[in-house]
């Protein structure tokens, strides 16, 4: 196999860096007084207030009332912007507690919760924690999201891509299980959006590409891999991936012709990688 051109490689990087950045902070709008002219003079004052509210409701209602959790949640926003990402996570550990107590092990307002958890772990580099989370996470959507398909292929997707950073990692103990398991949930929002959106719908290119990365980095990585135990089956899965890329690319009312020259591009380039010559010219 030859040395990655300079297309693909951009290409691969791309991809995966794309996905690197998983700690994105929640935006929050905070009113300031006009008389107080640092921000974080009124976000303190929030903060203060949230912990006083929720004092307040406790005495009121007990440490089970159903309008903690709104409060908590608030309040671990907060502490994000402020970046204390270790207070957040533990205010919205115990909001999503009061989820499941309240709502029910299984309730959907939990998914919100639980990718606050997973940005401020993130920033605070706590992989593994990271990756249990990712895990309920696809669990919760498999259970409570079976008919928003749009947020179950959106959580899915984040969990693919979390995969690829986690073999980057090297989170598990045996890395190219992360690999296999980010593949095959690729597999799964592939599925899931050519069943909701036809098989010719440009939001199968994401998983599509997602599909291409692992296989490469399975390829370049040949000490952890056995490709004929995995799914990763190297340059003809990649022949494959890039091939329907370009036929959804093609069957396109309007089509990008500069997405489209780049699709065959790859192809080209995923050829000569492989030492095809002939078949890239």
């Amino acid at each position: 196999m030859r040395p990655l051109r300079f297309f693909l490689f951009i290409y691969i990087v791309a991809i995966v860096t794309a996905n690197a950045g998983l700690a994105t902070t929640d935006s929050l709008s905070l009113q300031s007084s006009v008389s107080e002219p640092d921000p974080q003079i009124a976000i303190n004052k929030d903060i203060e207030n949230y912990l006083a509210t929720i004092e307040q409701l406790e005495f009121q209602g007990g440490i089970y009332s159903d309008n903690l959790s709104q409060n908590l949640i608030q309040l671990g926003t907060l502490y994000q912007h402020n970046d204390k990402h270790a207070n957040a996570v533990k205010v919205f550990e115990r909001a999503l507690f009061l989820h499941r107590i309240n709502d029910g092990l299984y309730s959907n307002n939990q998914v919100a919760v639980i990718e606050k958890i997973i940005n401020s772990l993130t920033r605070l580099k706590k992989w593994n924690l990271v990756n249990d989370r990712f895990s309920h996470l696809y669990w919760l959507a498999n259970k409570s999201l079976q008919h928003d398909h749009e947020k179950r292929l959106e959580i899915t997707l984040k969990c693919a891509h979390w995969q690829l950073e986690a073999y980057n990692l090297r989170v598990a103990k045996i890395p190219m299980q992360s690999l296999v398991l980010g593949y095959k949930l690729f597999e799964t929002a592939l599925r899931i959006s050519s069943e909701e959106y036809g098989g010719a719908d440009l939001r199968l290119i994401e998983p599509l590409n997602g599909l291409l990365v692992s296989t490469y980095l399975a390829a370049t990585n040949k000490p952890f891999i056995d490709p004929r135990s995995t799914p990763l089956r190297g340059y003809r899965n990649g022949i494959n991936l890039i091939s329907l890329e370009i036929d959804i690319l093609q069957r396109q009312e309007r089509l990008d012709h500069l997405r489209l020259t780049n699709a065959k591009l790859k192809l080209a380039d995923w050829q000569l990688m492989y030492g095809k010559d002939q078949d890239a010219m």
